[in-house]
């Protein structure tokens, strides 16, 4: 008899995948606006994708949302925008919904946005 791995077993066990994952392992298809990580592959819409590249290469740092909103959506962060923070929550959702960590994107608190390191 197979037994089957509980969701959310299976979520760590690939969480322990993805760490081991090298940077190398990391493709970008710019024209198809997808990222393949650990063998799996998330299609972004052109702003999603623009902003996961732009967190990945500067992995481990925090970004602040000022920063994220100039250098990828080219406009200055208003008040009460929230455009940002729905480009992020989207893309953590394709992310969780091919079986990747959505913890990849951190949120820190009062600052912004960083991209996780393994």
């Amino acid at each position: 008899m197979i037994a089957l791995q509980s969701p959310v077993e299976l979520t760590l066990a690939e969480q322990l995948n993805v760490s081991s994952t090298s940077d190398s392992e990391v493709k970008f298809d710019d024209t198809q606006y997808c990222v393949s990580i650990a063998s799996r592959r998330v299609t972004l819409t052109q702003t999603e994708f623009k902003l996961f590249k732009y967190l990945f290469e500067r992995k481990g740092k925090v970004i602040t949302k000022q920063e994220l909103q100039r250098s990828v959506l080219h406009k200055d962060l208003g008040r009460f925008d929230r455009n940002l923070d729905m480009h992020i929550s989207n893309t953590r959702r394709k992310l969780a919904d091919t079986q990747l960590p959505k913890t990849l994107i951190n949120t820190v608190r009062g600052q912004g946005y960083s991209f996780a390191v393994w």
